[in-house]
């Protein structure tokens, strides 16, 4: 396959002004900057209640933001039955407290998910058997405080103690079963992604590659550079419909797959263009081909979604500082 030098001028880049900013980490990345570390914030020893070390390392890229794939669940409660949904597209309560790093600190979001998991009934120790051998253990631990917490955000008027007569199985046999649909769909697409990325650990069985800033400019310049990508990315932006959720693909999950199988091709070559205005990193092509680190999805939502609020955040400071 030819190499590409992506030449960027004002109409080489047809994405919607109002799609959300597409961003890298950081300003411009030089070509010699250090690795970027995945998962480093998860380095931190677990408390009494983690499910192991091995787990919280994986917490950071185990949780997606609020436009997480969803898939439909046989049972659930339709979306037009009372007490459902009012909005498929819109995020439902689970997610939310998911994606809120107030209400579940990013090093909490697996073993919260691998929780709630359990309570909507999926055989989590049996699917994540190997990973729990490897790491010691036999199941994935439920404790009283966790069950009472969702027992009270479920349903406030529910009187429950942690006490020592207090079980697992009695507060289990009182925690209401979730009504709606989103939430449900949530948690199942949620465990499975974290479910691929523990067993995918189990099986490599190698040093885990560190990402570089070659890296994550590789995935933006294809979004740039090939058309079909970029008009993926763009109707990523846009709500799925139910339909999209009972078959398991939303415009999210589409645009993933795609940019996945793109990076992780060795054969197609791309460069940055050449700006010595922007950064003197940029004086000459800097080569961001394929190289030891390799995509996921998983790993592809975090790092755009880090990217937009990156770029927030930047853009905030600037226009405080009366530049902007």
């Amino acid at each position: 396959m030819p190499s590409f030098e992506l030449p960027i001028t004002e109409d080489a880049l047809p994405i919607a002004a109002d799609a959300p900013p597409i961003a890298a980490d950081a300003p411009p990345i030089a070509a010699d900057a250090p690795p970027i570390a995945t998962g480093a914030a998860d380095d931190a020893a677990p408390d009494e209640d983690s499910l192991s070390s091995e787990v919280s390392r994986h917490d950071t890229e185990g949780a997606l933001t609020s436009d997480a794939l969803r898939r439909a669940v046989d049972g659930a409660v339709d979306v037009d039955d009372e007490g459902g949904a009012d909005d498929v597209n819109a995020a439902g309560e689970v997610e939310l407290m998911l994606t809120d790093d107030n209400e579940t600190p990013p090093k909490e979001r697996t073993k919260r998910t691998l929780f709630l998991a359990k309570t909507i009934g999926i055989n989590v120790d049996n699917d994540l058997a190997p990973f729990l051998e490897k790491n010691g253990k036999k199941s994935i631990t439920i404790t009283k405080k966790m069950l009472i917490q969702e027992i009270k955000r479920r349903d406030p008027r529910i009187k429950v103690k942690n006490t020592k007569n207090t079980t697992n199985e009695s507060l289990m046999a009182v925690l209401p079963g979730l009504t709606d649909a989103r939430d449900v769909a949530y948690i199942r697409t949620q465990y499975a992604m974290i479910r691929d990325h523990l067993l995918n650990g189990v099986t490599a069985d190698a040093p885990t590659v560190q990402r570089k800033g070659t890296d994550i400019m590789r995935v933006f310049l294809l979004i740039n550079m090939l058309p079909d990508l970029r008009r993926a990315y763009s109707i990523s932006q846009t709500g799925s419909n139910r339909e999209m959720f009972d078959a398991g693909k939303t415009h999210m999950s589409n645009f993933l797959q795609l940019l996945v199988r793109y990076f992780n091709d060795p054969e197609l070559k791309v460069s940055t263009p050449r700006q010595p205005s922007l950064h003197y990193s940029f004086a000459e092509p800097t080569a961001c081909n394929k190289g030891d680190f390799e995509l996921t999805q998983l790993k592809a939502k975090k790092l755009i979604s880090d990217s937009r609020r990156y770029l927030t955040t930047m853009i905030n400071d600037w226009e405080k500082s009366g530049n902007g």
